[in-house]
């Protein structure tokens, strides 16, 4: 740092033959200004890791939203299952891979009644492997006004639980049978 401040006051000799009181000046005002960027840096930083300390600790979730999260997350699982065409997207019960309820996606949300029947036909176990989650859930299909249709005599698809501590409805609206109606996906946990 002295070579510094010696090889520009050897310009300033240079130039202006000796060192003057605002060339020491201007030196002198730079160094400080380097130490108060320094002084804004540490600032910036200390108060950024405060915001950050703050942010964690009041975002930390509590059992019960970390349960709903992962029962909403199931849902948008199986829902999004649903409304694929599965695979192979004439699947069946001997090569199901991937279990869904729609003609093709191109179409829209229309459901493919033959496959929401294979679908009610399917051991309720082997679903929840298909669709990868370890919590329970139930379907419903219902009209906008909320009356639920029933397929095969059944209201619901699943293993349904008025009893249940945790319960999330995620809703999907599909076509089904030339009308828009509501596919309710509800998963639920007994966990408190």
């Amino acid at each position: 740092m002295f070579h510094k401040m010696f090889h520009k006051n050897a310009i300033c000799k240079t130039i202006y033959g000796k060192i003057s009181k605002i060339t020491y000046k201007k030196t002198t005002c730079k160094k400080a200004q380097s130490w108060y960027t320094d002084f804004a840096f540490g600032v910036m930083i200390a108060l950024l890791g405060i915001g950050l300390f703050f942010y964690l600790v009041y975002n930390i979730p509590i059992k019960n939203q970390k349960i709903d999260s992962n029962l909403l997350q199931d849902a948008a699982i199986i829902s999004d299952s649903l409304l694929s065409p599965g695979y192979p997207p004439d699947w069946n019960s001997s090569n199901l891979v991937r279990i869904g309820i729609v003609y093709d996606v191109d179409e829209g949300n229309k459901i493919n009644l033959t496959k929401l029947n294979d679908f009610y036909n399917l051991d309720y176990d082997l679903t929840k492997r298909l669709f990868g989650i370890y919590n329970n859930y139930y379907i419903e299909l219902c009209y906008r006004n909320g009356t639920i249709i029933e397929i095969n005599n059944a209201s619901y698809f699943g293993r349904k639980n008025s009893l249940a501590k945790n319960l999330v409805k995620l809703t999907r609206v599909v076509f089904f049978r030339d009308d828009f109606v509501k596919m309710n996906v509800y998963v639920w946990t007994d966990e408190k």
